[in-house]
């Protein structure tokens, strides 16, 4: 049994004498990139050739010493490209086992940097990682309270460049620009202090290629026994979005040509100084034929009509903080002409149009079929669940709470897992104002 908890709590490589792969963890797989099925395979396989005469040695010294070893070796990445690591190798017999195998773990870079964090179990990291990370196509990640990367996803080495293991051994600072460093650390240290809270904010990156991309990032905390213990971070690449506005104002005689072409809803509407709403100045096709209104029906309407009066308020003040931020993309819905909310993910910019300040907006409209994949998607942790839609959605507590009618201890409680099963009349408020199905938020609970 002793070796079989070993197993579970630390990331793990087993082979026998003859270096033939009898098991591998779940993380050792993921971020050495090995694939599901190594068993039957030759640790040879994935190191550099001429380092197998010093493996082979190391285990003839294990089973004539009977002690632990240290294995240094290079890693295959990927073709010829090859990371130097240390390891552990220990010599143990276990029932599991006929004969003496050998346990590799305790994996370090030529630089002393581990590359495994110590996990609860290989079973709680796998329900909780695996379906939210290798099934988002946004680049998604943990890192500890330090920033030092320790998940990420396939979309995060396509966004960065990086290797996952190139990417274990950094830190998120390394990644961005030096000028959102100091930013990035007070956020840290608020959503480390304050389990409550959550993150919507931009962020430049410089990805492997020197080229910069900017980001939409959306953090909230890890909550593990009431502790913070990492955040969570879905990051977006809006850079195309940014310049394609660029663009567009730089061509105004023919942007309302342009706008019709564009396969998203797009609106465009001035921003006065005394707040006050003023119809739209411009939206397309897409946005007409998704809400069921005619373009000269949605020209005489403002943004008040797209939302529920309750929602409408959370809309003001994401206006306000959009003023400042001058970008923002976030999820929401906007209503239908026969008042049925449809959802949409909305990337909004302050732009100058002829030296008026406006509002350029462009919505992805959601189907049925991409939020039934989200909810496939969607964690078994139910504060998780919450925080990361009123992050996605801007909402904070005292606004959910607001137009809910419900306590912010209700909502704080939910949010941070304090309370994991709230009654029916709860569960309905949060869900229908959040515009998502109870059990998407609560899958465990049969409402």
């Amino acid at each position: 049994m002793a070796g079989d908890q070993y197993k579970m709590d630390n990331p793990i490589f087993i082979c026998n004498l003859e270096g033939e792969i009898q098991h591998a963890s779940y993380l050792v797989k993921r971020i050495l990139q090995m694939g599901d099925h190594t068993k039957g395979y030759s640790i040879y396989e994935f190191v550099h050739p001429d380092d197998r005469p010093g493996i082979e040695g190391c285990f003839s010294e294990l089973l004539t010493l009977g002690d632990q070893g240290s294995i240094p070796f290079r890693y295959r990445i990927e073709n010829d490209n090859y990371e130097f690591l240390y390891a552990k190798a220990s010599l143990v017999n276990t029932h599991e086992y006929p004969e003496p195998v050998v346990y590799i773990t305790n994996f370090y870079t030529s630089d002393g940097v581990e590359l495994f964090p110590v996990y609860d179990s290989y079973d709680n990291l796998k329900r909780k990682y695996q379906l939210l990370f290798e099934n988002n196509c946004d680049a998604t990640f943990v890192i500890d309270l330090n920033g030092r990367f320790l998940s990420v996803n396939d979309a995060c080495v396509t966004l960065s460049g990086y290797s996952k293991l190139e990417l274990i051994r950094m830190t998120f600072f390394q990644l961005i620009k030096e000028t959102y460093h100091t930013s990035a650390k007070k956020e840290l240290i608020r959503l480390t202090n304050d389990p409550d809270k959550q993150n919507n904010t931009f962020i430049e990156m410089e990805n492997k290629s020197g080229e910069t991309v900017l980001l939409n990032v959306t953090s909230i905390p890890l909550i593990e026994n009431g502790n913070t213990t990492g955040i969570y971070v879905i990051a977006k690449d809006v850079t195309r979005q940014t310049r394609l506005t660029e663009e567009l104002m730089q061509s105004q005689e023919t942007l309302h040509a342009v706008l019709e072409h564009l396969n998203v809803g797009v609106f465009l509407y001035a921003v006065k100084d005394d707040m006050t709403l003023s119809p739209f100045f411009e939206v397309n096709h897409i946005v007409c034929n998704t809400l069921g209104y005619s373009k000269s029906e949605l020209m005489s309407m403002t943004l008040r009509d797209l939302y529920t009066p309750e929602m409408f308020q959370i809309v003001l003040n994401q206006r306000s903080r959009l003023l400042t931020s001058k970008n923002m993309t976030l999820k929401s819905y906007h209503l239908h002409k026969n008042q049925k909310k449809i959802p949409a993910k909305i990337n909004s910019q302050i732009i100058t149009v002829n030296g008026e300040t406006m509002v350029f907006s462009m919505v992805e409209y959601q189907t049925n079929s991409a939020k039934i994949q989200a909810e496939e998607h969607r964690s078994r942790d139910p504060g998780k669940n919450l925080r990361l839609i009123m992050a996605e959605m801007d909402i904070n507590t005292a606004e959910l709470a607001a137009i809910t009618n419900l306590s912010q201890a209700t909502i704080s409680n939910l949010r941070t897992g304090k309370v994991k099963k709230p009654n029916v009349d709860t569960a309905k408020k949060i869900s229908s104002a959040l515009n998502e199905s109870a059990s998407r938020i609560w899958p465990d609970l049969p409402y």
